[in-house]
């Protein structure tokens, strides 16, 4: 993985999240297909980037290095090649801290 420390911060963003409630509704998916493409989900409802908006992204630098994310209905929503994961997750906190 191209940026590791990203999942030390999001499972340390997520973490903070929980409150002993929230994560019973909320959570977060991800999901690899055998096409190559990862799916994120990153629910966002009840916490402070509930009802935030951001701009669509949209990168296509080849057939293989590709991504696409955006907050709708309160939740980051990202789809990417399989090699562009961390710099989805990249994506994602750099929007958090904007808005922290």
């Amino acid at each position: 993985m191209e940026n590791p420390e990203i999942i030390s911060w999001l499972e340390n963003w997520y973490a903070l999240q929980c409150d002993g409630v929230r994560e019973h509704s909320y959570g977060m998916r991800f999901l690899i297909t055998d096409n190559l493409r990862w799916s994120v989900t990153i629910d966002l409802k009840e916490t402070k980037l509930q009802d935030l908006i951001m701009t669509e992204i949209n990168i296509h630098r080849s057939n293989s290095d590709w991504l696409s994310c955006e907050v709708k209905a309160n939740k980051f929503i990202a789809q990417c090649h399989a090699k562009n994961f961390s710099e989805v997750l990249s994506i994602f906190r750099k929007w958090v801290m904007q808005h922290s």
